[in-house]
């Protein structure tokens, strides 16, 4: 017999039989819950609960707590299941009645009250019931970070039924994903550091030993400037992290960082990886090329082991889709979730299989594009093809509207004579293609020593050493229409460009003579050209610019730095301008090795030939650049876009 049958034929011998005994309310209660029509099971639970026949009141009262739970009138729901709880019942009946109190609480948002009850239904539950409660908890330590205790309730239940590995797997890649969130976290961070950190607070009174809330509060204080909050924090709980390795290693850091340390006991947490410079391409501001360099294969496990520890890794050519076994690194490293992937590509040897790897995994993708039109793009980008790239950018597109994900797609453009004068269509293209952030780079190309074909792309890229005042002009005028249409499509800009704000006099004046601005710049690059016709005697100069000819010309040597000079550190709690050197290595493409790729490429800590990866971390030159960074005197060591802040503190302080 149907439900609906059996509900109509209880429903006659109510109302047409009299028949108002206690078992007939009970039955018609139970057929309307069946068929989930709650608000009728409701009324005809409580007409059982008030009949003189009823002699099990706590049942009654938790099915009338469930119902109101399920309406969503979860403190009328608490109100009969405390009745419940609180009355002479069996160890059944208990498990039940603190379920339903914690899916109460679960409603109301209130984590920390459900988790008194989850906790106990998971301790006194067996079999099906056990795996589904521990499911449910897992999610409730989710919602209230308490991302550890999570994991293991998972690990209890992960072999009992085969049934449930495919849920159980989806929750922990979900909480795994939140754990090692990037700083600040899914806190609801609204821009108010102060805000931020009364929550991590009020996080850790609960759970004093979570190991993603004290990390991200000791980098909270460290970017703030209160060091001495991140010591005092470190002192009274660097017991409390026992078990993982990586929030171990970064709470550590962080208080290395607050204490001013110059030798540290932690392992790098950030790397900017160079595997080799070979290229499918010829750029022609490129210094990467100029020396054969590949990773050596015990540097690169040296890296392997550090996978547990490191937050962020950036894969670096040359051109690293270019590179065989990369394919099967970018899957190796997926499996490690702390560890945040990071890989600059110019994207023209991407695929399908490659796209989908970057996509699923949530790889930040930064694509090195100099030019949104053909003629521009493919004029730098020797041998590239702008068809190729586009045709890419739009499989991936299509790849991310197609998947939930949530990867970062950032561009990198260098800012040069060819193409200065339309830096606002980059983000035009970067709206088109759904690009999250550009980064403009001021050309920085020193020429190799007796190289003309570097001398000449010097002089006729390199505008920003010309300090032409129209030039100048022009730039600003670009980088302030970058600025209105970055805010209008919602993308962010950072720009390591030395530009000036113009005046509402010299807006005008330059639309008024934008003929007289286009016209400078064909006649300043045919200026370049002849003049470079004449110092050099090149008739075409793009033809020569592939070959290294040598005429006598040379370039100052390399800056010396006395990194033996003894320096007394200055420990006073200064906000330090810098905490990268504690946190970051850079290995370059020459195997030339920096705290990060803003540091001059003149001033080394060591090379990958002759030094592994952990005695470069704490050598002579490293502490020199901490040391440095500690008194404040680094105007002879760090990048002037660090000192006058076109770098992001972001970037400075944070990963």
């Amino acid at each position: 017999m149907s439900k609906e049958k059996k509900l109509s034929n209880l429903l006659y011998r109510f109302y047409e039989k009299k028949e108002n005994k206690f078992s007939v309310l009970l039955e018609i209660a139970k057929t309307y819950f069946d068929i989930c029509d709650y608000e009728n099971s409701l009324k005809f639970y409580l007409l059982a609960a008030d009949h003189k026949e009823n002699n099990n009141k706590e049942f009654i009262f938790l099915e009338i707590g469930k119902i109101y739970r399920l309406i969503e009138k979860n403190d009328k729901a608490l109100e009969y299941l405390f009745i419940v709880k609180n009355s002479n019942i069996n160890n059944e009946i208990k498990v039940a009645v603190n379920l339903e109190i914690a899916n109460a609480y679960i409603n109301k948002n209130n984590f920390k009250e459900a988790l008194k009850y989850l906790e106990y239904v998971v301790k006194n539950s067996v079999g099906e019931q056990l795996i589904i409660c521990s499911i449910i908890l897992a999610k409730v330590y989710r919602s209230n970070h308490q991302y550890e205790k999570a994991l293991d309730i998972l690990d209890t239940i992960y072999d009992k039924d085969s049934k449930y590995k495919e849920e159980t797997n989806k929750i922990r890649n979900i909480i795994e994903n939140e754990m090692y969130d990037r700083f600040p976290g899914n806190y609801n961070f609204n821009g108010n550091y102060q805000d931020l950190i009364a929550n991590y607070k009020k996080i850790l009174k609960d759970d004093p030993s979570n190991g993603q809330v004290l990390c991200f509060l000791s980098q909270a204080y460290n970017y703030m400037g209160l060091y001495d909050c991140t010591i005092e924090l470190y002192e009274k709980n660097r017991e409390k992290i026992t078990k993982n390795k990586f929030f171990k290693n970064k709470f550590l850091n962080e208080y290395e960082i607050a204490s001013k340390k110059t030798i540290l006991s932690s392992k790098p947490r950030n790397l900017m990886v160079v595997l080799s410079n070979k290229c499918n391409i010829r750029c022609i501001m490129c210094m990467t090329s100029r020396s054969k360099w590949e990773l050596p294969k015990d540097r690169l496990n040296e890296i392997i082991e550090l996978f547990p520890y490191l937050e962020r890794v950036m894969w670096q050519g040359g051109e690293i889709l270019l590179l065989p076994y990369f394919k099967d690194m970018l899957k190796q490293t997926t499996k490690y979730k702390n560890l945040r992937q990071s890989m600059i590509s110019n994207f023209q040897l991407a695929n399908e299989e490659i796209i989908n790897l970057i996509v699923t995994n949530n790889v930040e993708l930064t694509i090195s594009i100099d030019g949104v039109c053909k003629e521009t793009y493919e004029s730098i980008r020797v041998g590239g093809s702008f068809e190729k790239l586009t045709n890419n950018l739009q499989m991936l597109l299509d790849k991310r509207n197609k998947i939930e994900n949530k990867m970062i797609l950032n561009m990198n453009v260098v800012v040069m004579r060819e193409n200065y004068y339309k830096l606002s269509d980059f983000v035009d293209f970067a709206y088109k293609y759904k690009f999250d952030f550009i980064c403009f780079m001021q050309l920085d190309f020193v020429p190799k020593d007796n190289v003309i074909s570097d001398v000449v792309i010097k002089k006729q890229q390199d505008f920003f050493n010309d300090k032409d005042e129209i030039e100048m002009k022009i730039l600003s005028y670009q980088m302030m229409l970058v600025e209105q249409k970055a805010k209008k499509y919602g993308i962010r800009v950072e720009s390591r460009l030395k530009t000036k704000r113009l005046s509402e006099i010299e807006i005008k004046e330059y639309e008024d003579k934008g003929s007289f601005y286009k016209q400078y710049i064909k006649n300043k690059k045919i200026y370049i050209e002849k003049e470079i016709n004449e110092q050099y005697n090149i008739n075409d100069t793009k033809r020569n610019l592939n070959y290294n000819i040598q005429n006598g010309i040379t370039i100052d040597s390399k800056e010396s730095i006395d990194y033996n000079s003894k320096i007394i550190c200055n420990n006073e709690n200064k906000n330090m301008l810098c905490h990268l050197p504690w946190y970051s290595l850079t290995l370059d493409f020459d195997g030339s090795v920096r705290p990060d790729c803003q540091c001059s490429i003149l001033k080394n800590v060591g090379h990958l030939k002759d030094c592994s990866i952990n005695e470069i971390w704490n050598n002579t030159q490293m502490q020199y650049y901490r040391k440095k960074i500690i008194n404040n005197d680094y105007k002879d060591l760090c990048s002037d876009n660090c000192i006058k802040k076109r770098i992001v503190n972001f970037h400075l302080k944070l990963l």
